[in-house]
């Protein structure tokens, strides 16, 4: 499947997708944009980008089971430490992150 923007038809990778967020969400992006492809969407995106502490993974039009699973994903995204991959959870002061303890930590 080819991944495009639906803004100006630029041809994405998925480790182009994977790089617009922390390395720690890549499996979630992953899995995603798998799971989206086999429900037959159509590769359109329009951004991928952390707000408050979650993924945000917007498309155009699509079916109701799409952005379904694409809700699902975001949901994920808040018990995935977004640095590393391991379980996390949001921070509750400053810039909202979910974090792994270690993470945390640094």
């Amino acid at each position: 499947m080819q991944l495009h923007s639906g803004f100006n038809g630029y041809v994405f990778t998925l480790e182009e997708l994977q790089a617009m967020v922390g390395p720690g969400w890549s499996g979630v992006i992953e899995r995603l944009v798998q799971d989206l492809e086999a429900l037959g969407w159509d590769g359109t995106v329009y951004q991928v980008k952390e707000k408050f502490g979650g993924l945000r993974f917007y498309i155009g039009g699509a079916t109701d089971a799409i952005f379904k699973r694409i809700s699902e994903a975001e949901e994920e995204s808040y018990r995935v430490c977004e640095n590393c991959g391991k379980p996390g959870e949001p921070t509750t002061s400053g810039w909202i992150q979910t974090l792994c303890e270690e993470c945390r930590s640094k």
